[in-house]
C-alpha cells in the first residue's frame, strides 16, 4: 500500500516498548522480578525483530512464539509474527496474528493498517474497507487512506461508495483532474451520463483557462452520441486554441457523413506541430489495416503523411510509418530513404535496421549494406540476421573468407533453426568451396541437406563440385538422381546428373540424360554442349563430338582452354 514497512516496524516497536517499560515505575510486589521479566521480554523481542529483519524467519518465529507463550497479550509479538508470516506468504497465519494484535490494540493506527493490508492481500476487500473507514475517521487528513478505500470498494463493486470516498477526498484536496476523471469513469461505467458529464464540467468551471477539459467533455458527448453538445464543446476548445480538437472534429464530421470536412480537419490536425504525433499514429494505423481491402485509401493516407511531415519532419515515428506505407505501396526506394531518416534520430529499434538491410541487399547495394550492417552489429551483437546479411554481402563481393567468418558467427546465435539458418550453411558451403576448403564446404552442404533433403540448389552444386574433384562420386550420383527426380525437366540439373554419370564412366546412362537436357534448352549453353561432346566422344561418336564442341565454342567468348584444345586437336582432352 502507501506505507513503508520500516516506518511501521519502527513506530510500532517504539510504542509497544514504551508501553511495556512504563510498568517499571509502578509499585508492585516482587518489583525486582517484574523488572527482570520486562527486561528479558524486551531483549527477546529485540532479538526476534533482528532475526526477522535479516531474513532468519524460522528463528524469529520461534522467538515470537516464546514471547506469546509467556504472555498471550503481548501485542508487539503478535503484530511482528503476523509480519513474518506475511513475508513468508503464509497468509492464514498472517491474518490470525494480525487479528490478535488488532483485538489487543484496536485503536492503534499501525495495527489497523497491518490488518487492512493483509485483508487486501487475501482479497477480503469488505473487511478491509471497514478498517480503512476506521482509519479515515481517526485521521481524516491522511489522503492515502481514501485511495486505498476506493480500491476496496471497487473490488466489492460498491461503486457509489467508491465515488462517495472520492467526494470526501475532494474535501481534503479540493477539485483535481485525477479525482474528477476517476469519478467520471465510474459514473460512465454506471451509465449515469448526467453525472459523468457533470464531473468534467466541474473541471471546466474550476479551471476555465485549461483548454483540454472542453475537448474531453466534447469527446464524451460524442461517445454517447449527443452530437449538438459535442460540437458546442469543440467550439469552446478551439476558441481556447486547442488544436488537437481538429482530430475529434474529424471523427464528428465522419459520423455526420461529411467526408470532406472530416478530411479537412484531419489534414489540419496532422499539419499542426502542437498536436502530438501519438494522436495521429492510430489514425494512420487504422488506414493501414483498411488498405488491404480498399487499396484506393492509400492516396488519402499519403495526403495525411505529407501533412504530418510538415509538423514532425524530425520525429522518427513519422519516418517509420512513412517507410511502412512506402513498403505497402511497393516503393522500396522511398522506404529505404525513410528508414535512413529514422536512424538519424533513433537507432534503438532493431526492426528498422533489419528492414533497411533487406532493401539494400535486394537492390544489390552490398557495400552500403555492409556499412549499416556493421553499425547494427555494434548495437545488436546477438542478432543472427545481421551476421547472415553480412555474410551474404561479403560473398557477393567475392570476399569469401569474411563471408564464411560472419556466417560462422551468425549460425551460433540462432536459437530455433529456420530458413535463414539453412541459408547460412548454404552460403558457408559456397564460400568454403571458393576457398578450396572442401571438408568444411562439404560439411556445410550436408547440414543443409540434413535440414532440407530436397534442396535442389545444394543437390545440384554439391554433387557437381564433387564430380569436378572426382571425390565421393557415389554420393554425388545419389544426389544427382534425387535432383532429377524432383526436377525432371531442368536442363542444368539433367546436365549435372549426366556429368556425374560420365565421371563414373556410365556413358550409356549419361548420354540419354544429356540429350534430354539438349532438347529442353541445353543447346544454347556452352557448358552443357561441351559436356554433350565429351559424352559423345566417350560413347564412340567422335565426329559428332567434334561438331558439338565447335558449337559450344561458338556460344560464348569465355570458353576455357580445354574446349579450344578439343576443337583444335579434334580430340578429347582430360
Amino acid at each position: 500500500m502507501h506505507h513503508t514497512q520500516i516506518r511501521i516496524y519502527t513506530l510500532i516497536f517504539s510504542i509497544l516498548f514504551f508501553s511495556t517499560s512504563c510498568s517499571i515505575f509502578k509499585k508492585k510486589p516482587k518489583e525486582e522480578n517484574s523488572k527482570a521479566q520486562v527486561v528479558a521480554e524486551t531483549s527477546l523481542l529485540i532479538d526476534a525483530v533482528k532475526e526477522k529483519n535479516i531474513g532468519n524467519f524460522e528463528s524469529s518465529i520461534v522467538k515470537f512464539n516464546q514471547l506469546i507463550q509467556k504472555n498471550p497479550k503481548n501485542m508487539a509479538a503478535n503484530f511482528q509474527l503476523s509480519q513474518v508470516y506475511k513475508l513468508t506468504e503464509k497468509y492464514d497465519l498472517t491474518e490470525e496474528y494480525a487479528k490478535k494484535s488488532y483485538e489487543l490494540s484496536p485503536d492503534n493506527e499501525w495495527v489497523r493498517i497491518n490488518l487492512a493490508e493483509i485483508y487486501e492481500l487475501t482479497k477480503k476487500y469488505a473487511p478491509a474497507a471497514k478498517i480503512r473507514e476506521e482509519l479515515i475517521k481517526v485521521n481524516p487528513s491522511n489522503t492515502d487512506y481514501y485511495y486505498d478505500l476506493v480500491i476496496d470498494y471497487v473490488y466489492t463493486y460498491k461503486w457509489e461508495l467508491a465515488i462517495n470516498t472520492y467526494d470526501r477526498l475532494e474535501v481534503q484536496l479540493g477539485i483535481s483532474e485525477e479525482v474528477s476523471m476517476a469519478k467520471h469513469r465510474m459514473w460512465s461505467y454506471l451509465k449515469n451520463e448526467v453525472k459523468a458529464a457533470a464531473e468534467i464540467q466541474k473541471l471546466i468551471d474550476a479551471f476555465p483557462a485549461e483548454n483540454r477539459y472542453p475537448l474531453i467533455l466534447g469527446d464524451y458527448y460524442l461517445a454517447i452520441k449527443n452530437f449538438n453538445k459535442a460540437k458546442k464543446q469543440y467550439n469552446i476548445a478551439l476558441a481556447l486554441n486547442n488544436r488537437a480538437t481538429y482530430m475529434s472534429l474529424a471523427e464528428y464530421y465522419k459520423l455526420m457523413n461529411n467526408k470532406d470536412s472530416s478530411q479537412y480537419c484531419l489534414q489540419t490536425a496532422f499539419a499542426e506541430p502542437s498536436v502530438s504525433i501519438d494522436l495521429k499514429m492510430p489514425v494512420l494505423l487504422s488506414y493501414y489495416k483498411l488498405i488491404e481491402k480498399q487499396p484506393e485509401l492509400i492516396s488519402e493516407a499519403n495526403v495525411l503523411l505529407d501533412s504530418m511531415g510538415k509538423a514532425h519532419s524530425d520525429d522518427p515515428k513519422y519516418w517509420s510509418i512513412r517507410a511502412d506505407y512506402a513498403l505497402l505501396d511497393n516503393q522500396p526506394e522511398k522506404a529505404k530513404i525513410a528508414f535512413i531518416e529514422v536512424l538519424k534520430y533513433d537507432q534503438s529499434k532493431y526492426i528498422i535496421w533489419e528492414e533497411l538491410l533487406k532493401i539494400l541487399t535486394n537492390e544489390r547495394k552490398f557495400d552500403t549494406a555492409l556499412i549499416y550492417c556493421n553499425q547494427a552489429i555494434e548495437l545488436f551483437p546477438s542478432q543472427p540476421f545481421l551476421f547472415y546479411i553480412k555474410g551474404i554481402c561479403h560473398y557477393m563481393n567475392s570476399d569469401y573468407f569474411n563471408a564464411a567468418s560472419a556466417l560462422e558467427m551468425g549460425k551460433n546465435l540462432v536459437i530455433e533453426p529456420n530458413y535463414m539458418y539453412l541459408e547460412m550453411f548454404l552460403y558457408m558451403g559456397e564460400s568454403y568451396h571458393k576457398l578450396n576448403n572442401h571438408s568444411r564446404s562439404d560439411a556445410a552442404f550436408e547440414k543443409v541437406l540434413e535440414m532440407d533433403p530436397k534442396n535442389s540448389y545444394v543437390l545440384n552444386n554439391y554433387s557437381y563440385y564433387l564430380s569436378l574433384r572426382n571425390e565421393k562420386l557415389d554420393r554425388a550420383e545419389v544426389m544427382g538422381k534425387k535432383l532429377i527426380e524432383i526436377n525432371p525437366n531442368d536442363a542444368n540439373y539433367l546436365d549435372t546428373y549426366a556429368w556425374i554419370l560420365f565421371k563414373l564412366q556410365k556413358y550409356s546412362e549419361a548420354l540419354p540424360m544429356i540429350e534430354k537436357a539438349i532438347k529442353i534448352g541445353g543447346e544454347n549453353k556452352a557448358t552443357v554442349m561441351e559436356h554433350y561432346g565429351d559424352i559423345l566422344w566417350k560413347s564412340g561418336s567422335t565426329d559428332l563430338a567434334v561438331e558439338v564442341w565447335e558449337k559450344a565454342l561458338s556460344l560464348g567468348p569465355n570458353a576455357d582452354g580445354k574446349l579450344k584444345q578439343k576443337v583444335s586437336t579434334k580430340s578429347f582432352v582430360e
